[in-house]
Formats: structure tokens, C-alpha cells, sequence
């Protein structure tokens, strides 16, 4: 199966909570350790959209064992890094779809950031390994891959139970951001939510459902015929390049509210599932150090959304 996710984190923070809630695994049925969950493999979960059907698997991986001193985890962290991006783990990142990384939110936000750091690291190896491949396998050597597409979520638990601060929140995000990943609050109460984004859970799976995954079986059940005029792509790529890279912000409400149009108006199609690609993309584009990188990144971004609709 190609359409697999790594989920790392240290011991005790959600790891296998994330995916009963997500997908109702039932890990009675696995031969799981109370010492470690590292090498647990959940294959075949179905992804199930109104556009298309798949299937994905998930590895689990631990980098510290249990029991140990919290206080050394960061160089445990930063040792799985590494291994993971030597060249006898190649093999393994060219099948990986996505990367998540869970973590206790009531942890030192000095501690969380340096894991972040130590996550980029990692993903450049990701990035440039994607580049190398796809210019190896273009004789014409006219790439318009710019890094690795997999999904990146940094998802955090409060499993300590205590109020989190709204600054806490917003220097969480900014921390991951920076790093090139969506930062999400598994458990984030529906009541802190100001506009009608998704957040909490919902967010960690409309994610994956947007997620450009392979071996999937297409629906034509609700796609109707589309007219994208040039002032629409326009509109979305201004929007991909702005600097803003908040996901919360105003401009990304502004993507969601561009409208592409039908021949009919009784052919409402619901693009949140296409604009939210939109919105992985442009957390993308944010990594990118190259203007002319980004501006090509998102014509091809676009082109595939124009096409899939």
C-alpha cells in the first residue's frame, strides 16, 4: 500500500486516541505492548469522500521509550530525526503520503519548538529527495515539483486537562507554521471556534479527506459541469501567494467564498472539500524560499483543482 502516514510521539500522547476517534479502530484486535506502541501498522482504513474512495494505512512510532526522563526527549526526538532521514530509511520515505506528530500540549513551549526545528530538518530532507526523484524521472528535466506533498500535522492533546490560554494557541500555531506544519488541538471544543472553519478532530479529518492520495476510485455521483473563468484563477492564485499564512485569517475566508461557477444555478456543487486543498497548499507555498518556486507551485495547484472539478 503506498498511501501511508507516520504518526510519532513521545508515550502517552494520543497516538492510538487519534485513530479510535477518527476511524473507530479497535486495537483489542492487535498485538500492542504496554511497554511500547512503536511498530504498530493499522492497514485498509477507508477514506470515503462525495469525490472519490481510497484506502490508507498508518504507522506508529515512539521515539523515547516509557519510562524514560521527559527531560531528555528532545535529543531523543532529535536522534529519530536522523535515523529517519538516513539513506537506509529512504525506502520508507518514498512510500509515505504524511507525516503527524503528536504531542502534550502542556509541555515546555521552548521543548515544543525545538521538536518543531528538529521537524523541518526532516521534512527538507522529504523535500529535496521529491525534487531529485521527479528530475530523474523528467527527460526534459522541466520539473514543477517543489518539495514533498505529504500532509504535515502537528496535533496536540492537553492531556493534563488544564485551561488553555488563547496565547498559547496562537504561539502553538505560529511555532509549527513556521516550520511548515498545521498545528491542531485534537480536542478543541466546537465553542472556541469563531467563524465556521473546521477545528479540533474535524479539522484532522477533513485534512486527510483532502489529502492528494493514490489508488482511489473517482465518484461521478455529484460532479456537475463547471465554467472557471480567468478572473476566478486570478482570484484563488492571488490569494495562494498572499503572506498571510493563518489559516484562520480573513483572506483564506475570502478563498472559501470564490465562487466557481455553473452552467446551472440549480447545480450547486460544495467545493469546501477543493478549497481546503487550496488551503494545505498554501501552507506549502509559505515554506518555499523561491518567489518564482511559489508563483509556479500554485499555477500547478490550481490546474489540478481546474481539472478535478
Amino acid at each position: 500500500m503506498n498511501n501511508q502516514v507516520l504518526i510519532v510521539g513521545a508515550p502517552h500522547t494520543g497516538k492510538l486516541t487519534l485513530l479510535k476517534e477518527l476511524f473507530g479502530v479497535d486495537f483489542k484486535d492487535y498485538n500492542i505492548e504496554n511497554d511500547s506502541h512503536s511498530g504498530v501498522v493499522i492497514n485498509d482504513i477507508e477514506i470515503k469522500t462525495k469525490y472519490y474512495t481510497t484506502k490508507i494505512g498508518f504507522w506508529i512510532d515512539e521515539f523515547q521509550e516509557r519510562g524514560s526522563s521527559a527531560g531528555n526527549d528532545i535529543e531523543d526526538f532529535a536522534e529519530w530525526c536522523r535515523e529517519l532521514s538516513s539513506p537506509s530509511m529512504r525506502e520508507i520515505r518514498e512510500v509515505l503520503k504524511g507525516l503527524i506528530f503528536t504531542f502534550n500540549m502542556n509541555a515546555d513551549l521552548a521543548q515544543i519548538s525545538k521538536k518543531s526545528e528538529h521537524l523541518y530538518e526532516l521534512i527538507e530532507i522529504f523535500n529535496q529527495e521529491s525534487v531529485d526523484n521527479n528530475n530523474n524521472n523528467n527527460d526534459s528535466n522541466d520539473s514543477d515539483v517543489y518539495g514533498w506533498e505529504g500532509l504535515k500535522i502537528a496535533i496536540g492533546f492537553n492531556k493534563d486537562k488544564v485551561p488553555i490560554s488563547e496565547k498559547k494557541l496562537i504561539e502553538l500555531d505560529d511555532i509549527f507554521l513556521n516550520n511548515g506544519f498545521e498545528f491542531v488541538w485534537f480536542e478543541e471544543p466546537q465553542s472556541l471556534n469563531n467563524d465556521s472553519s473546521l477545528i479540533g478532530k474535524e479539522r484532522v479529518r477533513n485534512i486527510l479527506e483532502t489529502n492528494d492520495w493514490s489508488n482511489i476510485t473517482t465518484s461521478n455521483k455529484n460532479k456537475a459541469t463547471t465554467q472557471t473563468t480567468d478572473e476566478d484563477i486570478q482570484q484563488m492564485l492571488t490569494r495562494l501567494l498572499s503572506s498571510d499564512t493563518d489559516t484562520n485569517t480573513d483572506n483564506d475566508n475570502n478563498i472559501e467564498k470564490t465562487e466557481i461557477k455553473t452552467e446551472k444555478d440549480e447545480s450547486k456543487v460544495d467545493y469546501i472539500e477543493l478549497l481546503e486543498k487550496l488551503k494545505n497548499a498554501k501552507l506549502t507555498i509559505s515554506t518555499l524560499d523561491n518567489e518564482q518556486n511559489k508563483m509556479d507551485y500554485a499555477k500547478k495547484i490550481l490546474s489540478d483543482v481546474v481539472k478535478y472539478i
